[in-house]
């Protein structure tokens, strides 16, 4: 099973996940130097320090509609045990400096409920 299959195993039979979540289960989303970031504002960070070959997984799985991005509270990633040391994301814009905006990661294309 390729690590994409796998990831995907997991969302679908979770419904939702964190990347904190993701780090925990799949050794290849840690030890690196990738980052996902919002698509376009590149100084918010969903999650960094992953291996390529995690965030080209999070990338196709985005990409192809399988995923989407949801934002979540911090105390999510607190539970998880694990979060960023960024400053946090109060709203969606580009800033000067990188920051942390908490997602979680759900199946499938984003509902037209969750766009408002």
């Amino acid at each position: 099973m390729t690590l994409q299959d796998a990831v995907m195993d997991y969302i679908e039979t979770q419904n939702h996940v964190s990347f904190a979540e993701l780090t925990n289960r799949f050794p290849q989303f840690k030890g690196g130097e990738m980052a996902v970031c919002a698509p376009s504002h590149p100084t918010i960070i969903y999650w960094c320090d992953m291996q390529e070959e995690a965030a080209e997984v999070v990338k196709n799985l985005f990409e192809s509609e399988k995923i989407h991005f949801k934002r979540a509270s911090a105390l999510i990633y607190a539970i998880d045990g694990l979060s960023l040391s960024l400053p946090i994301a109060k709203s969606v814009r580009q800033f000067k400096n990188d920051h942390w905006l908490p997602v979680i990661i759900m199946k499938g294309k984003r509902t037209k409920e969750e766009k408002k």
